[in-house]
């Protein structure tokens, strides 16, 4: 039902494909489990060394996608992803400004 994964210390519902802080909530609010199935889901996964939302590392920029957290979907990018879009946009119109000036300017020359 639930995968963990160590390097970030979650636990993922396989189901709804994310990582799970508050177990108990989860079980009994998105999969309607009895509280005598919950406490023994809950005890099954007590012994993990689980980190709180706040301290789980990000994954690494553009390394690979955590198989367990499903199919990217479409969403908005962060701050990081956008502004190296940005970036890399600007560098691709300096650089054909830049070169259109340059063949241009030798065009005018001769």
């Amino acid at each position: 039902m639930f995968t963990y994964l160590p390097l970030y210390g979650v636990l993922v519902c396989q189901e709804h494909c994310y990582a799970v802080y508050n177990l108990d909530e989860h079980l009994k609010r998105l999969h309607k489990l009895p509280s005598a199935e919950r406490r023994r889901l809950i005890a099954s996964y007590s012994g993990l060394a689980l980190s709180p939302p706040e301290r789980v590392p990000a994954p690494e920029p553009y390394g690979p996608p955590v198989a367990e957290l499903g199919a990217p979907q479409s969403a908005f990018l962060c701050c990081q992803a956008a502004q190296q879009g940005a970036d890399d946009n600007h560098l691709d119109t300096t650089t054909t400004t830049l070169t259109t000036t340059s063949s241009s300017s030798s065009n005018q020359a001769h």
